[in-house]
């Protein structure tokens, strides 16, 4: 968890242990052919409905048949019928359609309808094997991976990932100093015109990027998660942005 120099808001709570702590932990993930499953989902919105069965899952693919139709998506993908790959391993994919997010993990049956929010919009984020919560997102329109930390009053980004999605924060931020577990740290301070999840769009997002290679996740903190409603059904986490 990154802290700035400055105190950082009280009513944060932490969804998971410091994150500073946890970069070590970090593992590659070995991916290799599943058994077919046969458990289908049905999703049901208010203008179609996709009945969805998962043939096989990779890492960063998945075989599925859709409306009797097999497709093979890679992240990013979405099918003909809207079906969105958002990710997937050998353990589970998460699908988007609609804009809702729907983990399928093996051997786990779900025939749930989904509708979604008539006027805001919802995300359901699932916690990875160590209980840490990451989803797939944009920032300025370039794809990223956010760890989700309430701990953190911005959304924090090492030197690096700034320059892979094209920030020119020496130019644009404003420099500063926080502290890490490495000790005090040079920062650049600045909005990002686009931050998104899912469907969850938001402008103007207040960030810190800090010089160096961490952290090594791109930390979604309160400068988003502040602006939206964060409800826990059991492990799920849903992140809800309200109406207009």
């Amino acid at each position: 968890m990154v802290r700035p120099a400055h105190p950082a808001h009280r009513g944060a709570t932490h969804l998971a242990p410091p994150v500073a702590t946890r970069w070590w932990r970090e593992l590659p993930v070995i991916a290799h052919l599943t058994a077919c499953l046969t458990f289908a989902l049905s999703f049901a919105t208010a203008i179609s409905a996709a009945e969805v069965r998962v043939q096989a899952l990779f890492k960063d693919r998945a075989v599925l048949e859709i409306d009797g139709k097999r497709e093979v998506l890679k992240v990013g993908e979405a099918s003909e019928a809207g079906v969105t790959l958002k990710r997937a391993d050998s353990r589970s994919a998460v699908l988007l359609i609609d804009g809702i997010e729907q983990e399928v993990q093996l051997g786990r049956h779900i025939g749930s309808r989904f509708r979604g929010p008539p006027d805001g919009a919802k995300v359901a984020v699932y916690p990875d094997q160590s209980g840490m919560y990451f989803t797939q997102g944009n920032i300025n329109g370039t794809p990223v991976e956010f760890l989700i930390d309430t701990g953190a009053t911005y959304v924090v980004l090492n030197s690096n990932e700034a320059r892979r999605i094209g920030i020119d924060y020496e130019k644009k931020g404003q420099p500063g100093q926080a502290s890490t577990a490495s000790g005090v740290v040079k920062t650049f301070n600045l909005k990002l015109a686009t931050v998104s999840v899912g469907s969850i769009r938001l402008h103007d997002v207040s960030a810190s990027i800090i010089v160096g290679e961490s952290p090594t996740h791109v930390l979604l903190g309160n400068s988003f998660l502040g602006q939206l409603k964060l409800e826990r059904d059991g492990r799920v986490l849903e992140l809800m942005k309200p109406p207009p």
